[in-house]
């Protein structure tokens, strides 16, 4: 009894150290991706906001000086 124990135990396949997740949920996975782009997204705005109120400010002082 013993000995087939140990027999079963060694003919296991062996368990990877991180076993591969499957994604079935595509919502969860949009959500992550959202939450990626959005910040990104976010900081390119506030630079094209800037960049167009140093371009007004360049035009406003090379007319009004």
């Amino acid at each position: 009894m013993n000995f087939m124990m140990k027999r079963s135990f060694l003919l296991k396949p062996p368990r990877l150290l991180f076993e591969p997740t499957e994604i079935d949920d595509r919502d969860a996975v949009k959500q992550t991706l959202n939450g990626f782009t959005r910040a990104p997204v976010i900081v390119g705005a506030i630079g094209l906001l800037l960049q167009a109120a140093y371009v007004a400010c360049c035009i406003w002082t090379y007319f009004y000086r």
